[in-house]
């Protein structure tokens, strides 16, 4: 079994209550394979809201990055939203459009710079491009959307790797997507326990 596939399997033990409907919708997860899948059929209507906060996850770590063609990282989330290759001019204008007033810090950034995403060329310097096959990665594993009227929760989990460890991550975050913008209304990070090798 690849490494990738063991840290997928921590990630989606028992105990992390990822089967819990109240948290809302899963729609991005790794099969029993470990194979990406996207469901956004299970939305209750994949608005332009929903699929720019999706693009924004897609942007700060890997959503089931495979291969590299000619037009780029071919990622399946970024794909699955219509944007195509991931950091293309389609999938970083998407994420610019929504997010005027910055997004949460959910990668390895400079924190100042998720307050400017607006900004020329910030974007581009945040946005992941590691295949599922590098030895250092950070890649979703199971993202869940809940919908109330305006107010929109996710709870997404993750995976991070070096070659010398590994361990999990997650983020709740609530979005507002009143006015054509979505604004952060509270964002916290959830204490996994990480592992090593």
């Amino acid at each position: 079994m690849p490494r990738f596939a063991l840290v997928a399997l921590a990630v989606l033990a028992p105990g992390i209550a990822m089967a819990d409907t109240r948290a809302g919708a899963l729609v991005y997860y790794l099969d029993e394979h470990y194979h990406p899948m996207v469901r956004l059929d299970r939305l209750p209507q994949p608005s332009g809201a929903l699929r720019g906060i999706l693009a924004m996850y897609a942007l700060q770590n890997g959503g089931g990055c495979d291969r590299r063609s000619p037009q780029g990282l071919e990622c399946k989330l970024t794909e699955s939203l219509g944007l195509g290759p991931q950091c293309s001019s389609r999938h970083l204008a998407e994420v610019r459009r929504l997010f005027i007033i910055g997004m949460p810090k959910m990668s390895g950034g400079a924190p100042h710079l998720y307050a400017s995403a607006g900004e020329p060329g910030v974007l581009e310097a945040l946005c992941y491009g590691q295949p599922d096959t590098a030895s250092r990665q950070r890649t979703w594993s199971a993202i869940r959307v809940k919908v109330s009227g305006e107010s929109v929760a996710v709870q997404a989990l993750g995976n991070w790797m070096t070659p010398y460890g590994n361990g999990r991550f997650g983020y709740q975050t609530e979005y507002d997507v009143s006015d054509g913008k979505v604004s952060v209304v509270s964002h916290r990070e959830l204490r996994l326990q990480a592992g090593q090798q």
